[in-house]
């Protein structure tokens, strides 16, 4: 809807442009400045346009993001990226060859009881932190 409506207000932004730049070409020079005005007027109002939508994107995302950790007893999927600043009670970490230790620290550290983890790094870099932090 955000998007839909963006577009309906950029389409509409063009035509005006397009009609004030043909006025611009044809009128008298009395005119100029009065145009100008307007197409300057015009392009600060799809700027602030613009802005509300990145601004609506950005609350629509963080919803999204505080849903996501609602207690809903639901299984959920996420890369560690995006699973920064949440916990869960049972985490599964898939520790992939090109994670860096940061990745798979926060990994680490987003599980509150249960830790398992799948290592598919073959050439097992972590192995031996792994195993001096088991044994």
């Amino acid at each position: 809807m955000i998007q839909k409506n963006f577009d309906g207000k950029v389409e509409t932004f063009l035509k005006k442009k397009a009609q004030l730049e043909e006025k611009l070409h044809s009128c008298h020079p009395s005119d100029i400045n009065h145009i100008r005005s307007e197409i300057q007027k015009l392009t600060s109002y799809m700027k602030n346009a613009a802005k509300q939508k990145l601004k609506a994107l950005d609350e629509f995302r963080k919803l999204k993001k505080r849903h996501f950790n609602a207690n809903s007893g639901l299984m959920k999927i996420a890369t560690t990226h995006s699973f920064k600043g949440f916990e869960a009670d049972t985490t599964f970490l898939i520790i992939q060859p090109n994670d860096s230790p940061e990745i798979v620290y926060a990994g680490l550290t987003r599980a509150a009881n249960n830790l398992y983890i799948i290592d598919l790094d073959t050439s097992n870099v972590y192995k031996s932190f792994f195993e001096k932090q088991l044994s």
